[in-house]
């Protein structure tokens, strides 16, 4: 039988050749989160006639700002009845607003989903100032990414 020292290297190397090969199990994630570009009168295209106070007024009136999300169930897949959830703060607005997708089947691939914070929201309470995206099922939270002001953490 060959001495111990002799063998150590190879016992040390099919470990390490083990452990590379176990497979690794993703978790569910929000990959990304793509704010809307910056408000600018440009954001409304086409040419017209209007009255200048007219055009003043449409300048100043904020256009819906949509958040395109894009989020991955993990490996195991996310259940039935899971939810997604975009919280947003707003300059003049004391809580958070909040917009949930529900998920009523079971998710097993990378979805996109978008969310829409309207115009009339935005002429009420200002601009958004932080958001926060939360993937939520059986009443954990799986996942989030937030902006830097985004809502305090709670519990869902």
């Amino acid at each position: 039988m060959p001495h111990l020292s002799t063998r150590l290297p190879v016992l040390i190397t099919a470990a390490f050749l083990a452990a590379g090969a176990a497979p690794t199990t993703r978790q569910p994630a929000i990959l990304e989160v793509q704010p809307p570009p910056p408000a600018t009168s440009s954001s409304r295209p086409g040419l017209r006639r209007v009255h200048p106070g007219a055009l003043l007024d449409e300048m100043n009136t904020p256009a819906a700002r949509t958040y395109r999300v894009t989020w991955s169930p993990g490996d195991a897949g996310v259940e039935a009845g899971s939810s997604l959830e975009f919280e947003f703060r707003q300059k003049n607005r004391s809580e958070p607003g909040r917009l949930v997708i529900p998920y009523s089947a079971a998710v097993r691939e990378t979805r996109t989903a978008e969310f829409t914070v309207g115009e009339r929201a935005l002429r009420e309470f200002g601009p958004v100032t932080g958001w926060r995206v939360s993937l939520l099922s059986g009443g954990r939270r799986l996942a989030d990414r937030s902006s830097n002001a985004a809502p305090p953490r709670g519990t869902p």
